[in-house]
């Protein structure tokens, strides 16, 4: 992985700009070298709900590179951001190649998935309890 900060493009995104826009075609996931950013998904009610916010260390955009689609979220950087781009064959290549990359992804999406879930439980709970 310390091999992809000398190979890969390094892109810088001010407050406030788009990294990646759901429904894009995924064509590269990102490594967050510095700065903040958040994950937004707007559902087919034209709703904008907050998935959670991005730190440094983490990957982003995989899912798209993953599962083939379209991006399923907009990232936003809410301070100035500095990643690391690696396009779709670099990124898996690297998660065919390194079975602890592999180990990892699988967990960070696992729990990824978990807090959705919650996001979304609490959310129709609330929305239950105000019917």
């Amino acid at each position: 992985v310390k091999l992809l900060a000398f190979t890969s493009p390094r892109l810088t995104f001010k407050h406030g700009e788009v990294l990646v826009k759901q429904g894009d075609p995924g064509d590269a996931a990102f490594i967050v070298i510095s700065g903040r950013g958040e994950i937004w998904l707007t559902t087919d009610e034209h709703q904008t709900l907050k998935l959670r916010d991005v730190h440094p260390k983490e990957v982003i955009g995989e899912i798209a590179l993953l599962v083939d689609a379209p991006r399923s979220a907009t990232i936003r950087a809410v301070e100035d951001m500095t990643v690391l781009k690696l396009d779709k064959a670099e990124f898996l290549g690297l998660v065919r190649q390194d079975q602890a990359v592999s180990n990892q992804l699988i967990r960070v999406l696992a729990e990824r998935l978990d807090q959705t879930t919650k996001q979304l439980t609490n959310r129709n709970n609330n929305s239950n309890n105000k019917e």
